[in-house]
């Protein structure tokens, strides 16, 4: 898995994409998908910027602007009714076919404190804009994220060349950093226990071998035999 981290979620978007693109032309990759569960999605939002100057000349609070855009859209409960031993609530909102018509929205009507209405239109500007509204986060900090998977190609192998390649093409803002994780992470965790734990083994061994034979001579000779072990094992 392939992280990008930084603290602007359009421009991991951008990011991620290009980082995409380089990884895909390296030899050895069957597939570069998203992530399912942390990529950064767009989808369209509906924003509602109010102008103060209206709202004040006709005497409409804020909080009546937004029960009005509240009411059509999320629903607002209205009652219930009982069909044998269940319960449903009443919610009213507006027609599906309407609520994704921008014009029918803004002609939504506004209660005014003095009696009548006019159009949400006269008090707001409503706008659909395509926003990420998928947000994930490794400690503390926003990433995007997409996942590679490999054919016919060792994971060390690959990431290293990938490695060269992202630094090589895709210049990264300050304030962002790549992180490789995945089976990758895993190998590189295991490569680093290994370079403690297998040094210590043969201290102890050797430590052993000295305490049995009592002369650094004899310990050394009998602990010559695990090089020409280990040979004999890669062979």
């Amino acid at each position: 898995t392939l992280r990008i981290l930084g603290p602007d979620l359009e421009v991991l978007s951008d990011l991620i994409v290009e980082a995409r693109e380089i990884v895909e032309k390296i030899p050895g990759i069957s597939e570069a998908e998203s992530d399912p569960l942390t990529a950064l999605s767009r989808s369209p939002i509906l924003t509602m910027e109010l102008d103060p100057a209206a709202m004040a000349r006709y005497g409409v609070p804020l909080k009546t602007v937004n029960a009005t855009l509240t009411t059509p859209m999320s629903g607002r409960s209205v009652g219930s009714f009982y069909e044998e031993d269940r319960r449903y609530p009443v919610i009213v909102h507006l027609d599906e076919s309407l609520r994704d018509d921008l014009r029918q929205i803004e002609k939504v009507p506004v209660a005014l404190p003095e009696g009548g209405s006019i159009p949400l239109e006269r008090l707001a500007r409503l706008e659909k804009r395509a926003q990420v509204t998928t947000i994930a986060r490794n400690w503390g900090k926003r990433y995007s994220a997409v996942s590679i998977f490999l054919k016919g190609r060792d994971v060390a192998g690959f990431v290293a060349e990938a490695q060269q390649a992202i630094r090589e093409n895709l210049k990264l803002p300050p304030g962002y950093t790549v992180y490789w994780g995945g089976q990758f992470r895993n190998l590189d965790q295991a490569r680093r226990r290994l370079l403690v734990v297998v040094p210590l083994t043969l201290a102890g061994i050797f430590a052993l071998l000295l305490m049995n034979f009592g002369s650094w001579n004899r310990a050394l000779i009998v602990f010559s035999a695990v090089p020409f072990a280990m040979a004999g094992g890669v062979f």
